[in-house]
């Protein structure tokens, strides 16, 4: 199933109760079937798609997901709630459906997912490394004051990237005797 972009299923993907999830009308059109044989899966497979695994939407989160989605054709007065599959439940589906469209997608779908928190890990080691030279330039700043105006600089986007960090304007190293001792030493 080469056919399907990542941007397209990208798309698809959205995040309610705080699990990214697809509903099941764009699972449905991925995998090359009717909704409602989807949803009969389901029903026929119920012990396999446990509350983490799959959800119906409530009227609040179909209002605001509609919102979201300008082109989105959902609504809170139907008579069946959108189900929403977590990256569990997408896997469980492709089972359950047995196709080897189902199986081929299902497979980029959860490679994106798994690129996802793959980014999410990398953010936040990225957020971790900010933190540990802010607390660094916080420590060194009783010893050289121009440190702190460098990152404030940093911080506000007037330096960024290795050919911005030359134009900084930083307040030169004091004299030796006006410093403080440093700790320890």
């Amino acid at each position: 199933m080469q056919g399907l972009s990542k941007t397209t299923i990208e798309a698809k993907i959205y995040l309610i109760r705080g699990q990214k999830v697809m509903l099941d009308r764009d699972l449905a059109e991925l995998y090359g079937v009717e909704n409602k044989v989807l949803g009969q899966q389901v029903k026929r497979n119920s012990s396999k798609f446990p509350s983490d695994f799959m959800f119906k939407l409530s009227p609040k989160e179909i209002d605001d997901l509609r919102s979201q989605i300008v082109t989105a054709n959902i609504s809170s007065k139907s008579r069946v709630p959108p189900a929403v599959f977590s990256e569990h439940g997408v896997l469980m589906l492709a089972n359950v459906l047995n196709s080897e469209r189902a199986n081929n997608v299902s497979i980029q779908i959860i490679r994106i997912f798994t690129k996802m928190r793959e980014m999410i890990v990398t953010q936040n080691d990225i957020l971790l490394k900010i933190e540990q030279q802010w607390n660094f330039v916080q420590i060194m700043s009783p010893w050289h004051p121009g440190i702190l105006l460098c990152s404030r600089q940093i911080q506000k986007g007037r330096a960024w990237g290795p050919q911005r960090l030359s134009h900084i304007q930083c307040l030169p190293l004091l004299d030796n005797s006006s410093q403080p001792a440093l700790p320890g030493i």
